[in-house]
Formats: structure tokens, sequence, C-alpha cells
């Protein structure tokens, strides 16, 4: 509540009454010499003038704070006339103490401070920002008419500009002389209205406006035509008027407004916060948030770690926002030592990390055990180009996380970086769940954590984290390319594949090429395992889905041995019905390279049964060549003539020599070998025509691959004559030189 206006007025006369004071009607300022007034419109200081210098301190406010808010006061305590010359503000017990005169000025001051403050939020709350504006630019009003600018302030330009129509522009307050602390205090609270409603514009406009007409008044002085005011009273020397440094507060808000204007501004907003600290200003919390987060904004991460330092040496102000840009500044650069000591400064001082605080705090060990520049074979075309040259997630099979962990024992001092960073990795995920309680939704987080539980070795709490990301993860997110591979990886450690085939079926119900990787990581996991069972049963589920394409030439190089290798579980008769079934896939009835390897794989797992069925079948389709070579010819011979168990079939090895490509059989001790097997054979049986027959079959096909040897010779001299040069003598050919 303000004073009775009485009282107000009684100050202002008593004030005036001083013969040190100017007459009120007169202008406050004058100027010591002439000035052009065009040299001032710009505010261009000349090059080489400082900012503004520290003037003296008044000993008591400015009387002209009265006037500031004449005619403004509250009239709910109105009295008579009379009061002026009664009771403690009459004039006969005037007031003789300097110092409670002060006090009371001070204290009316602020009073209608408080009143102006809520005119201009009432501006503000009605969208008027032109009149917020204009209500600065008044505090100067008195100021430029002294300087000889009357009505030339550039706040009243931006105000027009800003202003709907004239009526937007009725101000009041309007003091009727100039004081820099109410001028201080109107722009503060102006910026504060501004900066909240985002027209962080305006508010640039009054911070550069008197940052400009600072440095003009200072040159001005410099120059020794300064505007100058009267002073207070008879002892004090009339000065030179200069801007004070401003508010704490202003440089905060100024800041604020750089940084919603966008990096353009980032400049202006460093200044800022520098000639703060010139000015022996303590950086407020959202200074030093601003500072930081126009750092982060461009990247430059070592200047962030400096700012760091000495906000810290310094124990300037830092709030939990200044933590979480700085936590974001560090993950970006993967400074993980940084990291660690950010993440336990924000405990030490009670700051609790978010769930997106934790996420990016994981992240900053990518680089260390999650992200590698080498691309996957398997990946997708459609992506290979947009990915080349870029970071990838984690390839690894079975297999290959076989091979780490063996190397992991063999070698734990070329793993030790890696393995700290995925314990601190499980460690931060731990404390997020278990101790603050907070949700993970972050689908990005699950294959993060997940690889690291992997490498470590932890492949235990893999199905925890499945639960955790089935429950958690909004909209039913499927599980990341990188966490599903990992995820399987760990269950495959773990023997359990019926686990996680259900995990892929369940991420993925219909599966693209691409993601055939997963089916191809659980066959080399059975296939290692010679788990023949639960190989034939993929085999019918992919079968069921259309996923034939899963088994490449080099899958099923993997798979076949693994069916034949596995004889505890898959029975000779099981095995021939899986291979007919599912011809489409091993195709050992129509490719040649197929049925040898099957064959030999057979014939090391001693499967005779198969052998037999399978080249019975072979030689049973019209048109299929002999498929047996030298090598494989004399590897079956060999294994049916020493059976592990039983009788030798006799039989079958006649059969067998049907079969042989006799032509493909270089070596004669080789073919010798075949011939005398299958002629015991056929002696066996008691049929020793067939052993003539096999000899003459033999003999026959020895002597006409050497034929074709010499005719191959022969050509080749006779293509080597035709090639000669021949050269003619008078009409005699002779043999050229050259022959």
């Amino acid at each position: 509540m303000l004073m009775p206006r009485r009282r107000c007025v009684a100050y202002v006369a008593r004030a005036l009454r001083r013969p040190a004071a100017a007459p009120a009607v007169a202008a406050p300022w004058r100027v010591r010499h002439p000035l052009l007034q065009q040299g001032f419109a710009s505010f261009a200081p000349p090059s080489g003038i400082g900012s503004r210098s520290k003037p003296k301190r008044s000993k008591s406010p400015s009387f002209a704070i009265a006037a500031a808010f004449e005619g403004h006061e509250d009239l709910e305590d109105d009295e008579d006339e009379d009061h002026l010359n009664d009771g403690a503000f009459g004039g006969e017990a005037e007031l003789d103490d300097e110092d409670e005169h002060a006090r009371a000025l001070t204290q009316q001051f602020r009073r209608g401070m408080e009143k102006k403050k809520l005119w201009m939020q009432s501006l503000a709350a009605q969208k008027s920002y032109s009149a917020v504006v204009k209500s600065v630019a008044d505090c100067y009003a008195p100021l430029y008419a002294a300087m000889g600018l009357e009505g030339q302030c550039p706040l009243l330009e931006v105000a027009r500009k800003e202003a709907h129509g004239d009526d937007e522009l009725e101000t009041q307050f309007q003091p009727a002389r100039f004081d820099d602390m109410l001028a201080k205090t109107t722009e503060q609270e102006a910026l504060a209205l501004l900066v909240i409603s985002k027209h962080h514009e305006l508010a640039i406009a009054i911070v550069e406006h008197r940052e400009k007409l600072s440095e003009e008044l200072a040159q001005r002085a410099q120059d020794g035509a300064g505007v100058v005011l009267a002073g207070q009273d008879e002892a004090e020397d009339e000065q030179a008027v200069t801007l004070s440094h401003h508010f704490r507060m202003f440089y905060s808000w100024a800041m604020s407004a750089y940084a919603l204007a966008g990096s353009s501004f980032h400049p202006k907003l460093f200044a800022t916060y520098k000639r703060a600290e010139e000015d022996g200003v303590y950086p407020t919390a959202n200074m030093n948030v601003k500072y930081l987060h126009a750092l982060v904004s461009e990247r430059r991460h070592e200047d962030v770690l400096e700012f760091y330092e000495v906000v810290r040496q310094k124990e300037l102000a830092a709030t939990i926002f200044f933590y979480r840009q700085l936590l974001f500044a560090v993950s970006a650069s993967r400074n993980t030592d940084a990291l660690q000591q950010v993440v336990e400064e924000m405990r030490l001082k009670g700051f609790k990390l978010r769930a997106n605080d934790y996420s990016r705090a994981i992240r900053a060990y990518d680089d260390v055990y999650f992200l590698s520049k080498e691309r996957s074979p398997r990946q997708p075309q459609h992506s290979a180009k947009d990915s080349a040259g870029k970071f990838t997630t984690p390839t690894d099979n079975y297999i290959a996380c076989l091979a780490r962990i063996r190397q992991q024992e063999k070698h734990p001092e070329k793993f030790e970086r890696q393995m700290n960073a995925v314990h601190s990795v499980l460690e931060l995920f731990d404390e997020m769940v278990d101790i603050d309680g907070l949700i993970p939704r972050d689908d990005q987080m699950f294959p993060r954590v997940i690889t690291a539980a992997v490498i470590a070795q932890e492949c235990e709490r893999v199905p925890e984290l499945l639960a955790l990301h089935a429950e958690h993860v909004k909209d039913g997110t499927p599980l990341h390319y990188a966490g599903l591979r990992m995820a399987v990886n760990a269950l495959l450690l773990l023997d359990k594949p019926t686990e996680a085939w259900g995990l892929v079926r369940e991420t993925y119900p219909e599966l693209k090429p691409w993601q055939y990787t997963h089916v191809a990581n659980i066959l080399d996991y059975l296939s290692a395992k010679n788990r023949g069972a639960d190989i034939v049963t993929l085999l019918h589920d992919t079968e069921e889905l259309g996923l034939q394409g899963v088994f490449t030439n080099g899958v099923v190089k993997i798979v076949l041995p693994a069916l034949c290798r596995s004889i505890d579980s898959v029975s000779d008769e099981e095995l021939w019905t899986a291979l007919a079934q599912h011809e489409d896939v091993f195709a050992v009835r129509s490719n040649v390279h197929q049925l040898e390897l099957l064959l030999r794989e057979c014939c090391r797992s001693r499967r005779l049964g198969v052998v037999k069925t399978a080249l019975r079948a072979w030689m049973a389709v019209p048109g299929n060549k002999r498929p047996l070579k030298a090598r494989l010819a004399v590897l079956l011979v060999k294994t049916f003539e020493t059976p592990a168990e039983g009788e030798v079939d006799w039989e079958f090895m006649t059969e067998l020599f049907e079969a042989i490509d006799l032509v493909s059989v270089r070596h004669a001790e080789d073919r010798e070998a075949l011939v005398a097997a299958t002629s015991r054979a056929y002696e066996a049986i008691g049929k020793p025509e067939g052993a003539e027959r096999v000899r003459f079959i033999a003999e026959k096909t020895a002597k006409r691959s050497r034929p074709r040897a010499s005719s191959s010779k022969k050509s080749n001299l006779l293509k080597a004559d035709t090639g000669a040069q021949t050269l003619l003598v008078h009409g005699i050919p002779v043999a050229s030189s050259s022959s």
C-alpha cells in the first residue's frame, strides 16, 4: 500500500524548497557543451572508446523517485489538506533526520515500484508488449530531453512497430526526472515479462539500448560534453550522468533472451556473461545454465569441461539443469572419466537423475563396447549406403561370443577397459531401477544394457531385462535389432535355444530377409552342440513360415554335417526323412555337391544306411550323372569294406562301382584300388564274370583317357605350326627365321 497522495506531495514540496534543487518545471539535465544531435542518433560510439565507467554512489536516494509515481498513489487513505501542516509530515514537525528521510524515500520507491510492476504484469497478461517496452522508454525520456534528443529514444520506434494502434502506447508512471535506479528496476521487470512470454526480440532491444546508451554517455563524458545533474545538496558537486552497473537479474534475463534467439546470438550471450563478471556480478544459476547450454549446442566439449572446472573451483551456483546439460555434453563427447565425476557430484548434492539422464550416461560408454565402424556382412542392402562409414551396433553371433569368452579368460588385460565400461553400464542401470526406483522406458537403453550383460558374462540377467522391456517400453515397441541379436546370444549361452527362437518369433512375427541372421545364429548353436532333433524341429517351423531363404549354402554346409553327427538324437531313418522332406533346402537328389557333402559326413559318422539310400535315390533320378569322384569313391569303398559292425555288404559295393565316374580317376593307384575292391565284391557274391567286366571297363577307360592327352598335344603343335609365318622366295615357300 502506497502513502496517501498528500504525504507524497509533502516530500516533494520539502525537497523542492531546498536551495540546491532546481525548479520543478525546469529540465533536470543540462549539457556543458553544444552537441550534434545526429551524432547520437545511432548510438555508435567512436572506435577505441571503452565501456561505461563506474558512477559515484549517492548518499541518499534521489528525490526524483517521488515524481516518478506522482498522480498514481493509493487514495484509499486520502486526508484533508491540513495534513500537510499537521502530524509527522507537517510543516511544524519536518523530518530533520536525513537518514530517516532517505529511508522513507526508499520505502516509498519500493511501494511505488511494486505497484508499477503489477501494472506492467497486467500489460503482459493483456499481451500489450509494446506498452511494456514503452514503459522502459518513458524512464529514459527525461534523459533524452536533457541530451537534446527529445522523443528520439530507439525503444519508442520498437514499441511503435510492435503496437497495433496508438492506444496500445498509452502508459502510466511516466517520470518527470531521470533516475537510474528507476530505469534499472523497470528494465529488469520488463525483461522478465518479455522473456517469459517468449518475446526475446523485444527483450534484446531493451538490453542493447542500455548498452549503447551507456557507451554514448561515457564517450560524451570523456569528451567533456557529458550530461550533468545538479547535486542533491549544496555540498555536492555537479557530476556527469553515467549508467551504473545493472542488477544481477538483468544479466540473467538478458542471457535468457539471447538463448531464446538462437545460436546466432551466442556470441552476445557469452559477452553478457563476461561483462557481468567484469562488473563484479556473481553469476546466477540461470546464467551458468545458459552459458553451458550455448557451449553444448555448439559442441564445444573442451570449453564445456573448462567452464565446469571454473564453476567447481569458484563454487558458483549450479542447479540440476546445469548438471543435466553437463551430463548431455560428456555423454555426447564419450568422456567417461568426466561422466563419473559429474554423476558422483550430482549424488553428493542430492540431485536425483531422471531415467533420461541415466540413458545419456549409459550412452557415454558406446564407443568402448557397443558401437564399431565395422559393418556387418549380413547388413541389409537398403541401408548399406546410408550407414557407410558410420558406427554400427554389435554384430556378434553365438560363435563370436564363445571366442570372446575364451579370449577374456586367456588375456584378461586386453579386455580391461571394455569390462570396466560394461560393469559401469550395469551399475548405472541397477541404480536407476533398484535405488532410484525409476522405470526404464527408453527402448534405446535396453540394447546397450543387454550387450553389457553378455560381454560381462552375466547372461542370466537378460531374461529379466527382456521382461522389463516387454512391461515398460511404450506402445509395444519391439526390441531393437542389436538388442535382439545380443539377447539371442545370451539365451544360447544359457543353453535355451527354444526361448531364443520364441523371442525371435515374438519380436518379428514376419521375418524379413535381413532378419534371417537371427535364425542362422540359432542354427549355428544347434549345429555346434550337435542337437539334430532341434534342428529338425526348426526345419519344420521355417517351412511352415516360408523361411527357406534362411538356408543359404553357408548355412547348409554347417547344418548338414551337424545332422549327420547327431547320432544319438536322429536315427538314419529320421535323417533321411528330414533330408527328403526338405529337398528344397538340402538338394541331395539334385545337387552333386550337396550329395558329396552328405556322403562324406555319413562316412565319418558311419551312417552307411543313409549312404546307400542317398546313392540309390540319386541314381534313380533320370538324367543324373555318376556322382562319385575319385577321392570320395575310394573313401566309400574303404568304409564299406571295413564296417564297424556286421558283415560287408558286397552287393552294395557292386552298385557303388556303377556310381563312380571313372574318367575322374586320374591316378593309377586309385583306379587299381577301386577295381580290386569291386572285383572282390563280385567274387564274394559268386559272380566272377562281373570282376572281368570291371577290369575291362577300367582298362578301356584308361586307354580312352590317354589318346585324349596325346591328341591334345598334337592339336597344340598343329596350332603352333599354322601360326608360324612363311616366306615366299621366287614362288618357293621358305620357313621364317622366327619359327
